[in-house]
């Protein structure tokens, strides 16, 4: 005899609360250990402006992207100060708003069961465990996505006051948040305006139908509304668009689109720190791919399957377009990143291909084939192994750290910029002056003027932006000094250095981050 469904409230409150801790505590190990690259170093330098509108300035001249993930981080800091764990903090508790999100847009769609199994495959997904903790817009952007998405739900049930409301703000807020998201409102006005038609013109009925109707006058207005907010961001998105460039291996090419296809099902099946020629991710997107298709068959025969669908392929397809077309050199790794609101959506596909399983010990055993594949995943995280993009694996704090121990009066430091190493290396008193290596006459005048006995430089291994390399700085150096010691951080593995050698048609960088020590030449 089936039990009253008050019965099970309790277990799955209790299930909630298991997977928000598990997923919380795996973010939290990710967020004091690991440095901050670049992007999160621009957030927080435009976030510690002094004042809002300084702020608003260094959104438009710096960033790509609306400003309200960097307003609401300017209040954080001013609560909370600097530290890196302090900064992770905002973007790990909103990553948690946006699973208990995930969990009542799903069950909206497909109940419970399959909501509380969703939770779990976002929460504990190396993927969203990798991004999340990041300084930067994207659990803002998953967390309102979501919200907005369940308000427009809970308008086909109830148009209320209080829902037209809720939807408003949230989708205001996503607006000023994220420009991908965008594509979001894209899926409800397909869903709100073609899907009837589409419906009527086939006459599906083997599926259960969902109208997606909500009161149409009020739905002119509130997406008119959205217009007028971004038109009023519109001079910034001007600037953005202008910024140069330098455009990205393969952005443009049929090669180009068919890996910026490939690879975001990758990411989100195995995350980023899995190579795909090993065993553990051989295994793991072989599960992955079966529970997709088993997924989309299950979604195929639910009244919420088209939404699913959509908030999949119109945030891929418009993500995939503006970084073709316009941001170009933002490179194909980074398309996930950029989509990383649609997990969700994702890990309710797999959900769905789990419950299709209807042998409970296979499905168990699918289940626990992906935990362990995951394992192996969220292990290279924490030992910064195997990332896709190294640059999220340099241990700056500690290379700073150690130079600053090193290093004595009368030495220079020069690094490249995006190391990030001047803003770990400046939390202390500095022994040596620190100078950037991209102003490579600045830095060769410095050497000529103060003939330095010891040189320190900082360099990344570089793809896209190998034309910033410093080799007027490094042929000055050579020129004067011999090499007293390399040190080389996150080697690349072979097997991903041939890939990338062929291509590419040109070497692969050994380290992404290289610490020379260079003493002058005896005369």
């Amino acid at each position: 005899m089936r039990r009253p469904m008050t019965d099970r409230k309790p277990v799955r409150l209790c299930l909630i609360l298991l997977g928000l801790a598990l997923s919380g505590g795996l973010m939290a190990l990710t967020a004091q250990p690991r440095s901050m690259w670049i992007d999160e170093l621009v957030s927080v330098r435009v976030a510690r402006l002094p004042d809002i509108a300084q702020v608003l300035v260094g959104v438009a001249q710096l960033e790509r992207r609306p400003p309200l993930y960097h307003l609401l981080l300017h209040g954080w800091i001013g609560l909370t100060g600097e530290s890196d764990l302090a900064l992770r903090a905002f973007s790990i508790l909103v990553a948690l708003l946006a699973l208990v999100l995930t969990y009542f847009v799903a069950r909206e769609l497909a109940g419970e069961r399959l909501a509380v199994t969703s939770l779990y495959l976002v929460g504990l997904s190396p993927f969203f465990i990798l991004y999340a903790p990041m300084v930067r817009y994207y659990s803002l952007t998953m967390a309102l996505g979501l919200l907005s998405m369940w308000f427009f739900l809970r308008l086909q049930q109830r148009p209320s006051g209080a829902n037209w409301a809720g939807y408003g703000l949230s989708t205001a807020l996503l607006v000023y948040t994220d420009y991908a998201a965008l594509s979001l409102l894209l899926v409800q006005n397909i869903l709100v305006w073609i899907w009837p038609v589409y419906r009527s013109l086939l006459r599906r009925k083997k599926a259960p139908a969902h109208r997606f109707a909500v009161p149409l006058w009020p739905w002119v207005v509130s997406q008119a509304v959205m217009a007028c907010l971004l038109a009023s961001w519109s001079l910034a998105i001007a600037m953005q668009v202008e910024r140069g460039r330098l455009d990205a291996d393969l952005s443009t090419s049929a090669l180009g689109y068919l890996i910026k296809l490939v690879y975001p099902v990758y990411s989100f099946s195995l995350g980023e720190t899995l190579f795909p020629w090993t065993a553990p991710a051989i295994i793991g997107l072989a599960l992955g791919l079966f529970l997709l298709g088993s997924g989309i068959a299950w979604w195929r025969r639910q009244p919420g399957g088209p939404l699913v669908a959509l908030c999949l392929l119109v945030p891929l397809g418009f993500t995939i377009f503006v970084l073709s077309t316009v941001a170009t050199d933002i490179t194909f790794l980074n398309v996930p990143s950029r989509t990383f609101f649609a997990l969700p959506y994702f890990a309710m596909v797999l959900a769905g291909g789990l419950w299709r399983v209807s042998r409970p010990a296979l499905r168990g055993l699918l289940a626990l084939g992906l935990v362990v594949v995951w394992g192996y995943g969220l292990a290279n995280i924490y030992g910064g192994v195997e990332y896709h993009n190294p640059i999220y694996a340099v241990p700056m704090r500690q290379v700073a750290s150690q130079v600053r121990a090193e290093a004595r009066p009368g030495d220079v430091i020069f690094s490249d910029v995006d190391t990030g190493f001047d803003y770990y290396y400046r939390q202390a008193p500095q022994p040596a002056p620190s100078l950037p290596a991209s102003d490579a006459a600045a830095a060769v005048a410095y050497l000529n003027e103060h003939r330095p006995q010891r040189v320190w430089l900082l360099t990344f291994g570089r793809d896209r932006t190998r034309e910033i390399t410093p080799v007027e700085l490094v042929e000055r150096l050579a020129a004067g000094y011999s090499a007293a010691s390399v040190q080389g951080y996150v080697e690349q593995d072979p097997t991903y250095r041939t890939i990338k050698q062929r291509l590419f048609g040109r070497p692969a960088y050994p380290y992404k981050l290289v610490v020379q020590q260079y003493e002058a030449s005896q005369p």
